[in-house]
């Protein structure tokens, strides 16, 4: 099987324009930054617009504010209710990010921008089994990250106890430290298969979660280089939205990078990245893979 990413390119750059500047009007961009704001939340590669996080304080050297053995009681449960809350409401979003997500597929797809905001129903089944993709990926993800993050906490606390020093401390946190990036890394490269292979293959045929995955796989195998040349296509692609995502925010005094005006600003793209994808991973190629 082969890929005509060259190909794929031209046909989603004619089928942008053709969608939003043929002609051009200002309610269906809105649109568009309304949908991929809300896809963003699984998707943040592609147009997340936020602003810039001010740098804690460091503190003077040998200085480390270590908890007391009641504080750190404390801080654990502290740590442990938050990371519940924050993924009960984390998950919660993802499943809207995927919905939207899907929706902009059904729009590009049609390549009629105003079908942006319909469809909510329609496109529940490969929604579910997008949000199923991502949140097996995640809790896999949690499932390793937690009790690493425990033990480093329990072995850092323990090192303090026992007088040693900060930068010994922190010598001993360096193993921890590669295996969590580790795990984040192969957490990402899953996260991308979902968003660049997984979900069309979702929107085009509706199946399940795990015949996605079965047929990625099976893309993979039989076309490795063509499916290589795609992912470093979407590297490229990705470097682009982020370097004109840097342009709208700080261009126009961060107005730009607010929500939805962001989106709405990097509509071009965000449509375009969509509509490549579409293009490569076409219904014929998701249907004949085994």
């Amino acid at each position: 099987m082969t890929l005509d990413v060259g190909a794929a390119a031209r046909r989603a750059l004619e089928a942008t324009r053709g969608a939003l500047f043929r002609p051009l009007r200002v309610a269906t961009w809105l649109k568009l930054g309304v949908i991929f704001f809300f896809a963003s939340f699984v998707d943040p590669a592609f147009g997340g617009g936020g602003f810039s996080r001010p740098r804690a304080p460091r503190a003077p050297h040998g200085a480390f504010p270590w908890p007391h053995p009641p504080e750190a009681a404390w801080l654990v449960f502290a740590a442990a209710f938050a990371f519940v809350a924050l993924a009960v409401f984390g998950l919660a979003l993802a499943w809207v990010g995927c919905r939207a997500s899907m929706m902009a597929y059904r729009a590009v797809a049609r390549r009629d921008a105003d079908e942006a905001l319909g469809a909510f129903r329609e496109v529940g089944r490969p929604a579910d089994a997008l949000f199923r993709s991502y949140a097996v990926v995640w809790l896999a993800s949690a499932a390793l990250l937690v009790p690493l993050a425990t033990f480093a906490a329990w072995t850092a606390l323990g090192l303090h106890a026992s007088g040693a020093s900060d930068e010994t401390v922190l010598r001993a946190l360096v193993p921890h430290a590669v295996v969590a990036s580790a795990v984040l890394g192969a957490g990402m490269v899953a996260s991308f298969f979902v968003r660049a292979f997984v979900a069309p293959i979702l929107f085009h045929l509706g199946c399940t979660a795990r015949e996605a995955w079965r047929r990625t796989f099976a893309l993979v195998r039989t076309s490795f280089g063509d499916v290589a040349v795609f992912v470093l296509a979407r590297v490229a692609l990705a470097f682009v939205v982020g370097v004109a995502s840097t342009i709208v925010t700080f261009g126009t005094c961060c107005v730009g990078g607010l929500p939805i005006v962001h989106q709405t600003l990097l509509a071009p793209l965000l449509w375009f990245e969509r509509a490549f994808t579409l293009e490569v991973i076409t219904p014929d190629v998701a249907a004949t893979l085994r």
